[in-house]
């Protein structure tokens, strides 16, 4: 009989890792983004705070523009 092996630790890195993909995936479609500026990608993927990726999530959804989402970057002070 094999055993499964749970982790909490590593079922919550894939919890982050969904977050991050889904704000990506988020800012691309709810802004109309095509990232050719790698730098908002690279800083986003470095994020670990949970709440700072759901803070940012809702950003994106009020923003509506890229500008406006910019300028939320700079009021966090993550641009």
């Amino acid at each position: 009989m094999l055993k499964t092996f749970y982790d909490p630790a590593v079922e919550q890195k894939g919890i982050e890792k969904g977050r991050k993909e889904g704000l990506l995936q988020g800012l691309e479609k709810l802004l109309g983004i095509k990232f050719s500026d790698t730098s908002y990608m690279s800083r986003i993927k470095k994020i670990e705070d949970e709440d700072t990726l759901n803070f940012l999530f809702e950003d994106v959804i009020k923003s509506n523009s890229i500008e406006e989402f910019k300028e939320k970057l700079k009021q966090r002070k993550l641009n």
